[in-house]
């Protein structure tokens, strides 16, 4: 069963909130990414565009999303060190 069978199918079944939380939650980090460096910004819609589609395509998808996730929590932590720096 694809993903999209299964959301549709439980769909007619009243589950929409429980069917869409989870991809709401998986996309939310990305999300606040856009959202930080800007919406409109084209590097990160396609830095962001790439993640997703390496993770839905990898065959260990879940490695890869933590490693982004990783990678996002090391490029905060060094923002904020340098945004410290410069006061």
């Amino acid at each position: 069963m694809t993903p999209l069978s299964y959301q549709l199918t439980a769909a007619t079944h009243g589950a929409t909130v429980y069917v869409w939380a989870p991809c709401c939650y998986c996309g939310a980090n990305l999300m606040l990414t856009l959202l930080v460096t800007g919406m409109m910004d084209l590097h990160a819609m396609v830095l962001v565009t790439a993640a997703v589609t390496l993770e839905r395509l990898a065959p260990e998808g879940r490695h890869l999303a933590r490693g982004f996730g990783a990678l996002m929590i090391g490029t905060s932590l060094f923002l904020i060190a340098r945004a410290i720096a410069l006061r």
